[in-house]
């Protein structure tokens, strides 16, 4: 449920006319936005052991611990770990852009989604 709420709860900075930079919603409404993500997550039940499995497949490994967590660093080793896992060049854009669109957060986020990290 904490995954679905975090999806859902993507922010964006802004800056005002006072030069402050504040947080605003991307969604119009994000709490029917979140009731929709509910009702379609108990509609399509999914097999924990088999998908599981079949995502990791997927997944590259990204090892974090220990790294500098600056923002362009951990896209470098992510990039690198896509790139010998044999992505394809578009699928490596359409994560990055995913990831840059939000906070330092929605970059740790969409990271732990893609890839396989340790």
């Amino acid at each position: 449920m904490f995954f679905i709420l975090l999806s859902i709860m993507v922010n964006k900075m802004v800056n005002t006319k006072q030069g402050k930079s504040r947080f605003v919603w991307t969604s119009e409404n994000p709490r029917q936005a979140i009731r929709a993500d509910v009702r379609e997550a108990r509609r399509s039940p999914v097999d924990t052991e088999q998908g599981e499995e079949e995502q990791m497949e997927d997944k590259p490994k990204l090892k974090l611990v220990g790294e500098d967590g600056n923002a362009y660093n951990l896209l470098g080793l992510a990039h690198r770990a896509a790139k010998e896992a044999g992505w394809p060049q578009d699928r490596w854009e359409k994560v990055r852009d995913k990831a840059i669109s939000g906070n330092y957060d929605h970059l740790l986020f969409v990271l732990q989604e893609e890839f396989d990290v340790y």
